[in-house]
């Protein structure tokens, strides 16, 4: 695929999901695929395309981003990514033109289908473009429902980063993993629980990570994973890597219980959430 586009519809949507996977976030552009529905697969956080009645009044666009200055180490990364499930094919998209930024790009593209995608395909003059496609061909794993990334992706997002990290680390030819390093790729988690996390010897930890050694090239990217009384810890330890100048923070997600799994007008509700209370941070190191 390589200086051919790649169309994007499920996890590749997320820049942080391709910072980890190529070091670097291409530029896309919005577009539809028409013939298609983005499904849910069973037990995955991921979707799959699969093909539709195109002439169908019940079957709306998909929506995705085109990919198009992919280097060939990045093409084959992707190839390397997706389950062997899905078929790559070179399929005709529609691009659209609309006055917007690369993030609210990528927001629309998570968004669901709707009736205007559909006249915007059937409208003469939209411009067309052949474009490399993952399409799902196992309609055994494939549920009956549309893949809604609010439900199906965001609520185990961190999970999935620190998946990318492991296939970036350990599941890819040796020739691509230096490609994605070289980039800024990659993800290390530093796990801090509890009141056994200690600010100076985790600091020291996380520095050690980021910088490396003879033996062990530097971390790109750290996430901080804390939970309880050690969430404080996380905090300094990452204000003090972006004041040292060993690296920056780059995102910041929490996870928590719900309202409704514990009283927290009482002390002992109060406490279990706290306890099971989440926070990452995601730190890039200064290069």
């Amino acid at each position: 695929t390589n200086g051919q586009p790649v169309f994007v519809y499920g996890s590749l949507l997320w820049r942080s999901v391709v910072q980890v996977l190529l070091g670097r976030v291409p530029k896309a552009r919005p577009a539809l695929l028409s013939g298609h529905e983005r499904r849910r697969i069973r037990g995955q956080h991921f979707p799959g395309v699969v093909e539709v009645d195109p002439h169908s009044t019940d079957t709306l666009p998909v929506r995705g981003l085109v990919l198009e200055d992919l280097s060939e180490h990045e093409a084959a990364i992707f190839d390397e990514f997706e389950d062997d499930e899905y078929d790559k094919r070179f399929i005709a998209l529609h691009i659209l033109h609309f006055d917007a930024d690369q993030d609210q790009y990528r927001a629309w593209a998570t968004g669901a289908s709707s009736a205007e995608d559909r006249l915007l395909v059937e409208k003469n003059g939209i411009e067309s473009l052949k474009a490399w496609v993952y399409v799902w061909t196992d309609n055994g794993q494939i549920d009956d429902v549309l893949w809604k990334p609010a439900r199906d992706f965001k609520p185990y997002e961190n999970s999935y980063l620190r998946m990318c990290g492991e296939f970036v680390r350990s599941e890819i030819p040796q020739e691509l993993r230096t490609a994605s390093l070289a980039r800024g790729g990659g993800l290390d988690e530093l796990c801090l629980s509890g009141g056994r996390a200690n600010l100076t010897s985790t600091v020291e930890d996380a520095m050690s990570l980021l910088r490396g050694s003879d033996s062990q090239a530097p971390t790109n990217n750290l996430c901080l994973a804390a939970s309880g009384d050690a969430i404080s810890v996380a905090v300094e330890v990452a204000q003090h890597l972006e004041t040292s100048g060993v690296a920056r923070i780059s995102r910041i997600a929490t996870s928590g219980v719900a309202d409704d799994d514990a009283d927290i007008g009482s002390a002992e509700g109060r406490l279990k959430r706290r306890s099971r209370a989440q926070l990452y941070v995601y730190m890039a190191r200064d290069r």
